[in-house]
């Protein structure tokens, strides 16, 4: 996928005149359903999660972390933080989002997570995507 994506050693881009993620997700998927939703409010990234998990439809997160934001996922390291993460679960009706991370035991990635698969309230998770967003 990092060639779909135009991954580099600098990253995964959320935006490069197109959507990549959204892209290679619809390549992959053969299908046209992914959209990107840039930097959505609470309520807006609730019904989005709810509606694709319900479809049987993943969503892909773009957390873009300050590295003096009062508030970051356990185990995240106090730095900036511009890193995609898998949507793959939600509860009571997205207040909290579940999500899967390759940062875990990923090769050469040393952070301190408790597990592969992390969750968070719906709030915090509109601050992790502020200046990005997500495909859904």
């Amino acid at each position: 996928m990092a060639t779909s994506l135009g991954t580099t050693t600098s990253g995964t881009a959320w935006y490069t005149n197109t959507y990549p993620m959204a892209n290679t997700l619809n390549s992959y998927a053969n299908t046209t359903w992914y959209v990107a939703a840039s930097a959505p409010n609470v309520n807006t990234l609730k019904n989005d999660v709810v509606t694709d998990i319900s479809n049987d439809h993943g969503v892909a997160a773009n957390f873009n972390i300050s590295s003096t934001a009062p508030t970051r996922p356990t185990g995240y390291p106090i730095r900036a933080i511009q890193h995609w993460v898998a949507i793959y679960g939600y509860v009571s009706s997205g207040s909290t989002i579940k999500w899967a991370d390759p940062a875990y035991n990923g090769a050469g990635v040393t952070w301190n997570l408790p597990s592969g698969y992390l969750s968070d309230s719906a709030d915090n998770i509109v601050t992790y995507i502020n200046t990005r967003g997500i495909i859904w």
